[in-house]
């Protein structure tokens, strides 16, 4: 049983790779964001706190936590505008899958595997064995 499912998850994945194949490079883009939008997330929020406290730090009449702090509100802007597209870009996802709606089928696929070799073993122990040729007794 367990190779029936390790052939399945090697169909799966080169339906995969198939897929990907047939994806333009903009489609490709958002397939990517998509598997990746907590890490853009979070590297959005980082990369936007480093060049807002850069900026903010520029300015000599404010102290150091004010600037920390005028850092930080902007870093969250940001985030709040890559959070608002992650959420747009989710549901249009969400959208699509739902029109595009494919059934799991991969049972009926380890069944004809099983199948299959419930009827070679049958053939195999159903085919006459090969004659064994008595050898002659010697003097």
């Amino acid at each position: 049983m367990p190779h029936r499912a390790k052939a399945e998850l090697e169909r799966e994945e080169r339906a995969d790779e198939e897929y990907w194949k047939t994806l333009d490079t903009k489609a490709k883009f958002k397939e990517w964001a998509m598997r990746n939008q907590y890490k853009i997330i979070l590297g959005s929020w980082a990369a936007s706190m480093a060049v807002a406290g850069t900026i903010v730090m520029r300015n000599r009449y404010q102290s150091t936590p004010q600037k920390i702090v005028q850092a930080r509100m902007w870093a969250q802007g940001l985030t709040i505008g890559v959070l608002i597209a992650a959420g747009v870009l989710t549901q249009t996802q969400r959208a699509q899958s739902h029109e595009n709606r494919s059934v799991d089928h991969s049972w009926a696929h380890i069944l004809e595997e099983q199948e299959k070799e419930e009827q070679e073993k049958l053939k195999l122990r159903d085919s006459p064995a090969p004659a064994k040729t008595a050898a002659a007794p010697s003097s």
